[in-house]
């Protein structure tokens, strides 16, 4: 990684990505008219989730993946060693638990890593992982509507 990438992860932008992230589940939720409530019933579900791994983006290094033969030489560095280009990655544990009982009903761990077809999301620091945010939250719904 470039000496010049930042690659420490500041208190202010871990309360920033906890936000986005409670707030992409929240939207994804409210889209088939269930509610985030604190409260434990039998008609609850609880969700507890970690994002235990986050790696930021390298707008730059993953905007020069798309320069036809700097492209193809990041593709082959990538493969070689195993980076990401410039992607940013993140990691998800995740379980859904009946508030009552605390049977698990649904667990996840899962990790995304953005590509070049996330164009837009690769653009800024943490898009990459804005957007696992919001595939994990879709993922976590349709894990409770079955």
């Amino acid at each position: 990684m470039p000496a010049t990438q930042k690659t420490t992860i500041t208190a202010a932008e871990i309360a920033s990505l906890e936000k986005k992230f409670k707030a992409a589940v929240q939207q994804e939720i409210s889209t088939r008219r269930f509610t985030l409530s604190n409260k434990q019933t039998a008609k609850t579900l609880s969700l507890r989730a970690a994002v235990t791994e986050l790696q930021p983006g390298n707008p730059a290094l993953f905007g020069a993946g798309y320069l036809p033969y700097v492209g193809t030489a990041i593709t082959a560095s990538k493969v070689a060693t195993g980076s990401k280009g410039g992607a940013g990655n993140a990691i998800i544990q995740a379980e859904i638990l009946d508030s009552v009982t605390r049977e698990r009903f649904y667990a996840i761990i899962d990790e995304q890593t953005g590509t070049l077809l996330n164009v837009r999301s690769g653009m800024t620091r943490w898009g990459h992982v804005e957007l696992a945010f919001r595939q994990w939250s879709k993922t976590i719904r349709e894990a409770i509507s079955k």
